[in-house]
């Protein structure tokens, strides 16, 4: 096995044997899985720094499938996020969704940088409502390749080729209003920085859900289960 140094944000975790966790994480490398022996013990000295949504450095063996975590220090324990259940329910929206789109030894750098940037804001604002997700996730499909095309005119929604049409397409139509246009349209363009300056109406919320929902489903062809505990 051979030793090497990354940063990484975990995404979760799960016991195993009596005192040991099995991790999934992302690095600007790529997904990593790995176990932390002994981690679950009152001593250990690993401790509180794995846990979901921390962003750590760490030293690592690197084994065929399974890589082993000999030290780890906290760069950002997000506690904010892991002690509010309404932002801990779109973090773990946000890390599952990642979990399914990345991949061990693919760079990743641009999705790192994604998720780093929403747990950075989650951790730190009042707002923990669905839009945050919203806005994570079309960035996610935005990194992808999924960009919508929004410079035409019209009120469908072709969800197979990703723009806007004057008449409905026979398959994969979304019929949208000009709010939920207004809003896509600056979901795609600003950045974390600018997410407090929004606020759509409920209605133009809910359908933008809707339509986020079923592009994702089309594009990535996944499922992201915890997003029914996001209101």
């Amino acid at each position: 096995m051979s030793i090497y140094k990354t940063d990484a944000i975990i995404l979760r975790t799960i016991k195993y044997g009596e005192a040991d966790k099995i991790l999934t994480m992302l690095s600007p490398d790529g997904q990593i899985q790995a176990i932390a022996k002994g981690s679950r013990r009152v001593k250990s000295r690993l401790g509180g720094r794995l846990e979901p949504f921390c962003y750590v450095n760490l030293v690592l063996y690197k084994g065929k499938n399974l890589h082993t975590i000999t030290q780890a220090s906290l760069i950002k324990p997000h506690k904010n996020i892991r002690e509010d259940y309404s932002k801990y329910v779109i973090a773990f929206a946000a890390t599952e969704l990642v979990g399914k789109v990345t991949f061990a030894g693919q760079k990743e750098e641009a999705i790192f940088g994604l998720l780093k940037a929403m747990l950075n804001y989650l951790d730190s604002q009042i707002r923990k409502d669905e839009l945050v997700l919203l806005y994570f996730e079309w960035q996610i499909l935005k990194a992808l390749g999924f960009q919508p095309h929004l410079d035409t005119k019209g009120r469908w929604f072709n969800l197979e080729e990703g723009r806007l049409e004057e008449n409905p397409p026979q398959d994969s139509a979304f019929e949208i209003d000009s709010l939920t246009i207004s809003l896509l349209k600056s979901i795609i363009i600003e950045g974390f920085d600018k997410l407090n300056e929004l606020s759509p109406g409920k209605s133009t919320l809910k359908r933008f859900s809707i339509l986020t929902k079923q592009y994702i489903d089309l594009k990535l062809q996944t499922k992201i289960k915890s997003r029914s505990f996001v209101d």
